[in-house]
């Protein structure tokens, strides 16, 4: 599985992402927020018409690009810590890509995913 950056024997993954949405102290600055809260308060009606056509165009375009070119495995690629990457493909590689194989088969969650199944 070329797509797979943990092993080239993956049949099926998973991926988390989460987004902060509140954030109490004043550890992390709100800039780019603020600023796109100011541009889009202040932005004409004439404005907001054209951005709602060019919208589904602009992202056509985008998408295309990135599929086009590799610049999406970079971007993932540039966000990897190396270091743990490599420690989770070994241990993933371990004991022939079967390391506790028998624990989660034998599971009950994955007998229940198996009876939803």
């Amino acid at each position: 599985n070329k797509f797979s950056s943990i092993s080239d024997r993956a049949v099926i993954g998973l991926a988390e992402k989460s987004h902060t949405v509140s954030y109490k102290g004043n550890h992390w600055h709100t800039r780019s927020a603020d600023r796109a809260r100011s541009i889009v308060k202040h932005r004409s009606g004439d404005a907001n018409r054209h951005a709602s056509k060019m919208r589904e165009i602009r992202d056509a375009a985008v998408v295309g690009y990135v599929s086009m070119t590799s610049l999406g495995a970079m971007l993932v690629e540039a966000g990897q810590d190396v270091v743990n990457v490599k420690k989770v493909r070994a241990y993933a590689a371990a004991e022939n890509g079967k390391r506790g194989l028998v624990d989660v088969v034998n599971s009950s969650r994955w007998q229940m995913l198996g009876a939803l199944a």
